[in-house]
């Protein structure tokens, strides 16, 4: 029998006996938190505020726990709890959150205590335990337990039953896998006389099982020293780097091993409090040397394989230790604030242990060396998510904090109910904030991705535009090698000839089933994809670093072979989302631009189109009518045959005005005919009805009653009446309008509601406002405030508005003319990517 086949036989059988250990502790566990269910519970917390001497504290008290008087206070000293001096007490610690005691509920447990002085005495009066708490706090706590506990274990055995990695790095990933699902037992809250049933000898088991988990650090810090292969150091020094791999583990062992026997090992190391603070100072040293390994090995790799697996495990190692040490400082610094709540220490265990869990689960699919990007990216994405969403919680909190404490107190005002209502309405802005914030953010640290996005959907609302297909993918591949900097961009379709791919290939199949980007590389390496010779020579030969299907309707039409890029770099998550976002439509422009080659309705499609442009440019007002106080400009310009813009100037009964504009979702012939709908749903409803909100909730409800979900407008309307010179509006999620007073002033016209379609029988606000001679008020849509340079800066509302201030004394059409020019200079060109609408009025 080889070596390793020893290796391998020793650790299964290790992991069959810890598998049989496992399988009894949560027998046992299960039966502890059977007989917890009725055992008692109260609502008093105690806290150990000092290691020696030993010294607890009433952090918070609750009456209803005592047997009468007298009451202790918070902050009085416990002496003896059961008639047990709480000095004597050495394996178990009082923490601040509810202290369990092995008694039944109604049973009292005398309590003495040091109240300014005097030592007293009562008793608990322990409850019957909440079903929350029972249920939802550690019910749903142990299942979690377990799950990790099953998770680690499972990984673990896969691992030993794969033959992917190296043979020096398998026993060691499968031995700290082990040693992980070990260490959830440990996280241990019920006393050991819950158990409804004893182990002869299982004491020392269960110590013998907790020294070997403390060697999971050293197992951890040893696989990262040789995968996915072996550090230069572990060459020439072998003994020494794996020696200093285990020395803090082994450290630690010896001190506790020296606890656990009363001293005898080291006396002097005896005391019960010098294992703790040198275990919690010395365990996160393997995990943070692992880190920095991790980063080095992954700056300094020149295997693209490779770096995508060392940079997988960096960032879900990353994470782990983030959230740990996180959680560690918590725990340290703010032990009361930690433990004064049970489930708040619950939940951070539990948050602790899955973030630990991210590490063998990342060394699986490393070792897979498949789809390793796509777990990249999810876990980048949803480690981005839960910060931003953190940090906007923690504002949330502060904020209603803040009202509450310091405007409400200072006010005098006891009620808290404007503080929830204050939470409330913060809280339904927190998804909305969440998405600008990470748009904000990608603009800001990530502009190349920006344009690479902008770029190609861009491009693909153009692509109707083209004359051929030769045209489309001639461009589309300048545009990838551009964005991408790539050297070489292959598009390969199924509709001709296409060697070495055919239909039924193995690979094209696994193509159009995950409908991904797949490195070549990944391809090759983890054998979960079948390869023919013939298309492993021809990637080979083009030096195809990347394979993007293109699918329409499920169905793969084709797909683009990307090469290796210029920079030698390796492609991002980011760059492989976009692309698989982007590759559908793709796909469907090549299918419009084919059918339009082989003239399948060419003709009659332009005619109709055309029809509908000019039909559309007829809804839009030829003329503005003449109105009563105001003058009144506007333009519009579409960014395809027909547009999803919209802006209307309606004369109304008593010389009002009735001014509008929209901007419907999408582009194209579906968002041009929405517009008509609503230009015709407008002037019906306006004389019908004189209230704007009546109005404006009418045609939402329409909208979204013949609409698909999908589809939904932004909308302003306002009402000018020149005899009091009011303007009366409703906002519906648009732009909100430039109102620049006489005087220099500026004001937002924000107030209406959500936007058209969305929900049914959404109640809208009107607003009124006063306006003077001079004031001028722009409505527009986001074509024109998010047009860019060729520097990807926008032209944004600040240069909208001091436009408006530098004209203010031009009349309408020459102050919006001035407006137009100096967009489409800021864009360097009169083609936007977006609908393009601007409506000004000037009060007379």
């Amino acid at each position: 029998m080889t070596r390793n086949n020893v290796t391998r036989v020793a650790i299964t059988a290790f992991g069959t006996l810890l598998l049989s250990y496992l399988l009894v502790y949560w027998v046992i566990e299960l039966s502890e938190f059977h007989t917890s269910l009725h055992r008692g519970y109260h609502d008093s917390q105690l806290s150990q505020v000092s290691s020696s001497p030993r010294t607890v504290i009433f952090h918070t008290v609750a009456r209803s726990d005592f047997d009468g008087e007298p009451y202790p206070l918070a902050g009085d000293t416990v002496v003896a709890i059961n008639d047990t001096a709480i000095a004597k007490w050495r394996d178990q610690t009082v923490f601040a959150y509810t202290f369990v005691f092995d008694c039944p509920v109604d049973q009292k447990v005398p309590v003495n205590f040091v109240h300014c002085g005097d030592t007293l005495r009562n008793s608990f009066v322990m409850h019957a335990q909440p079903w929350l708490l029972q249920m939802g706090g550690l019910g749903l706590w142990e299942l979690l337990r377990a799950l990790i506990t099953i998770a680690a274990l499972g990984v673990g055995l896969w691992a030993l039953r794969s033959r992917q990695s190296g043979s020096g790095v398998l026993p060691v990933f499968v031995l700290y896998s082990f040693a992980l699902a070990v260490g959830t037992t440990f996280y241990h809250y019920f006393p050991a006389s819950y158990a409804e049933f004893t182990v002869p000898g299982w004491k020392i088991v269960s110590r013998i099982f907790f020294l070997f988990e403390r060697l999971g650090s050293g197992f951890w810090l040893h696989l990262v020293c040789i995968y996915p292969r072996p550090l230069e150091a572990v060459r020439r020094h072998p003994v020494l780097t794996l020696s200093l791999c285990y020395l803090p583990s082994v450290l630690i062992i010896f001190l506790w091993l020296n606890y656990y026997m009363n001293g005898l090992l080291m006396p002097s190391l005896a005391d019960y409090f010098l294992v703790y603070p040198i275990n919690a100072l010395v365990r996160p040293l393997p995990e943070l040397a692992s880190l920095g390994i991790l980063f080095y090995r992954y700056r300094t790799s020149a295997n693209r394989l490779e770096s995508r697996q060392l940079r997988l495990i960096t960032w879900a190692v990353g994470t782990g230790i983030l959230v740990m040490n996180g959680i560690g400082v918590l725990r340290w610094f703010f032990p009361v604030w930690h433990f004064a709540s049970l489930y708040r220490g619950l939940t951070l265990i539990t948050v602790e242990f899955v973030a630990i869990l991210l590490a063998p689960l990342a060394f699986a699919y490393a070792f897979r060396r498949y789809r390793l990007m796509d777990v990249e990216g999810k876990l980048k994405r949803a480690t981005r998510y839960a910060m931003l969403m953190g940090l906007l919680v923690a504002a949330l909190i502060g904020m209603t904090y803040g009202f509450s404490e310091l405007v409400l107190v200072y006010m005098g005002i006891t009620s808290r109910t404007p503080s929830m209502v204050l939470a409330l309405v913060l809280a339904l802005g927190v998804v909305p904030a969440q998405r600008q914030l990470s748009h904000v953010l990608e603009r800001r640290f990530f502009p190349e991705r920006v344009k690479l996005r902008q770029m190609l959907s861009g491009f693909l609302q153009r692509a109707s535009s083209l004359p051929d297909k030769q045209t489309f993918w001639r461009e589309l591949e300048e545009r990838l090698k551009d964005g991408l900097k790539v050297e070489a961009v292959y598009p390969i379709l199924l509709d001709k000839t296409s060697e070495p791919f055919t239909h039924d290939s193995p690979l094209l199949r696994r193509l159009a089933l995950n409908a991904r980007p797949l490195p070549v590389d990944e391809a090759f390496a983890s054998g979960f994809v079948e390869i023919s010779e013939s298309e492993k020579t021809w990637m080979q030969k083009h030096q195809v670093g990347m394979l993007v299907p293109l699918a329409r309707r499920g169905e793969l039409i084709g797909l683009l072979a990307i090469g290796v890029r210029t920079d030698q770099e390796d492609y991002n998550t980011e760059e492989l989302q976009i692309l698989a976002s982007l590759s559908p439509q793709i796909a469907l422009a090549n299918e419009n631009l084919h059918l339009l080659e082989e003239n399948i309705g060419k003709k009659r499609l332009e005619e109709e189109l055309a029809s509908a442009r000019k039909t559309q440019e007829g809804f839009l007002p030829k003329l503005i009518p003449e109105t009563a106080g105001l003058e009144v400009a506007a333009t519009c310009h579409f960014c395809w045959e027909v547009a999803g813009d919209y802006y209307d100037v309606i004369p109304l009964p008593g010389q009002k005005t009735a001014l509008a504009i929209a901007d419907v979702s999408g582009k194209g012939a579906a968002a041009a005919l929405l517009m008509a709908s609503l230009q015709a749903s407008l002037r019906t409803a306006l004389r019908m009805s004189p209230r704007l909100d009546t109005v404006v909730a009418g045609i939402n409800d329409l909208i979204h009653q013949n609409t698909s979900p999908e589809q939904y407008i932004t909308f302003f309307v306002a009402v000018f009446d020149p005899a009091m010179r009011t303007l009366s509006y409703v906002n519906a999620g648009h732009n909100a309008p430039i109102l620049l007073r006489a005087d220099a002033l500026v004001e937002l016209l924000e107030k209406g509601g959500p936007i058209l379609g969305c929900l049914p029988d959404i109640g809208y606000v009107q607003e009124s406002i006063q306006l003077n001679c001079g004031d001028l008020l722009l409505l527009y849509t986001d074509g024109a405030s998010e047009a860019m340079d060729n520097k990807d800066e926008e032209f944004g509302e600040e240069r909208i508005l001091q436009c408006l201030a530098n004209g203010k004394t031009c009349h309408a059409h020459e102050l919006l003319k001035r407006l137009e020019t100096e967009v489409v200079t800021h864009h360097g060109s009169s083609a936007f990517e977006d609908d393009f609408t601007l409506l000004l009025a000037k009060v007379v």
